[in-house]
């Protein structure tokens, strides 16, 4: 028997993000903001890659597939691309 309704997601997608989002706020309050940058930038990407691969069964939908992808990606690409930056000056 099912318990809860078809429009509402899985409840363990919701999980990790929390999770990542607590394991890099640990990270940067220990002054390892670069770990802190590289999980997110990480965390990005496979979310994208996987919007990709699982297109219309991934839990996430936001728009299209190639929106959801290009925004993980571009969001992955441009944190790292902006914290090398600020690093270098």
């Amino acid at each position: 028997m099912k318990r809860t309704p078809d429009h509402i997601e899985p409840l363990w997608p919701s999980t990790i993000t929390l999770s990542v989002i607590v394991l890099a706020v640990i990270f940067a309050w220990f002054d390892h903001v670069d770990w802190a940058t590289y999980l997110f930038a990480a965390f990005a990407f496979l979310m994208g890659l996987w919007r990709v691969l699982a297109r219309d069964k991934a839990p996430w939908k936001i728009r299209s597939v190639a929106f959801d992808a290009f925004i993980s990606f571009g969001l992955s690409i441009g944190l790292v691309g902006t914290y090398i930056s600020i690093m270098a000056l």
